[in-house]
């Protein structure tokens, strides 16, 4: 994982890898380049869903199951 190798992001992206390949090896590969590795190898790109630090989530939970869908 990234953050083992003291980066401040949890997950791999083409930008990162690009970044950490150039720097340790000396192997210069395009952000797009390192996509498409990780697209070969059969990884997707997935993020965490955002929530907010202030959020409550008992509020949250709440709007859900009183809100109505369209």
């Amino acid at each position: 994982m990234p953050r083992d190798l003291d980066y401040d992001q949890n997950l791999w992206d083409g930008v990162l890898l690009s970044h950490h390949l150039q720097k340790h090896y000396g192997i210069s590969l395009g952000v797009r380049q390192c996509q498409r590795l990780f697209h070969q190898l059969g990884f997707t790109l997935q993020r965490p869903r955002r929530q907010a630090h202030e959020a409550d989530p008992l509020q949250q939970e709440a709007f859900k199951k009183n809100s109505t869908s369209g």
